[in-house]
């Protein structure tokens, strides 16, 4: 049994939100195949992420030009993340068109996002604020 989204349950407890939804299917996917082919499967999220806890990361529209975006310790409000939201959901409905501008952004941003999560700008502990 493969589960994803909001039925599976992790032990790193994340939050239910669309991000972490399509991380989980890329892993169960790339399970179901590999179980198929009778290869070890993926741990998650460690060979997704290359990480043991996925990279908190949020964006929320406050009205038309205000927003709130969180990347793991960093918050910024106003403007800027208004736009980033607005960039993100462009890009996210070119990449389900099956366009390469959509499949080209979100390639190079998850595996950035992985890359600043895993060096820079690390998930705070669980339990911590």
């Amino acid at each position: 049994v493969f589960a994803v989204g909001d039925v599976m349950a992790h032990p790193s407890k994340e939050i239910k939100q669309a991000y972490y939804a399509e991380m989980n299917g890329a892993a169960a996917g790339h399970n179901v195949l590999r179980h198929i082919k009778g290869k070890p499967l993926l741990k998650y999220p460690d060979d997704i992420a290359g990480a043991s806890v996925m990279p908190l990361v949020y964006v929320v529209s406050l009205g038309r030009y205000d927003g709130s975006l969180g990347f793991n310790k960093i918050v910024v409000n106003g403007t800027l993340p208004a736009i980033v939201k607005w960039f993100i959901e462009w890009t996210k409905v070119r990449q389900m068109e099956g366009r390469p501008i959509g499949a080209l952004v979100w390639a190079l941003g998850d595996a950035f996002t992985f890359f600043l999560s895993r060096n820079f700008v690390k998930p705070l502990a669980k339990g911590t604020d």
